[in-house]
């Protein structure tokens, strides 16, 4: 009946190398969380500078619009005083498209 159970020496090693895999597992949980630390850290940063380029683009957009409709003032103003400041033989002479050019290089 002796020759059916491990010896003595047999348990002490398998209790070594649980013990080992018990430590090689705890050791993979701390690197693992430190990893999800790190990560969570560096997404934090993408969001925000994605958030500042995001905020960029919005205001240069807004700022074309602010330009595109000061221009299409300026033109217009340009237009009527180059108009007022001609007799109406000019002008009749001229066109709307000879003064909207003359009145676009002005500005």
């Amino acid at each position: 009946m002796r020759g059916r159970h491990k010896p003595l020496n047999a348990d002490l090693v398998d209790r070594k190398s649980t013990v080992i895999f018990e430590h090689l597992g705890n050791l993979g949980d701390f690197i693992g969380g430190i990893a999800v630390v790190i990560t969570l850290i560096y997404l934090t940063s993408q969001v925000r500078q994605s958030s500042a380029a995001i905020r960029t683009a919005s205001r240069e957009v807004i700022y074309a619009g602010y330009r595109a409709q000061n221009s299409q003032v300026v033109r217009a103003e340009a237009v009527d005083s180059l108009l007022a400041g001609q007799s109406s033989a000019e002008t009749a002479f001229m066109g709307d498209d000879t003064a909207a050019a003359m009145a676009t290089a002005l500005v």
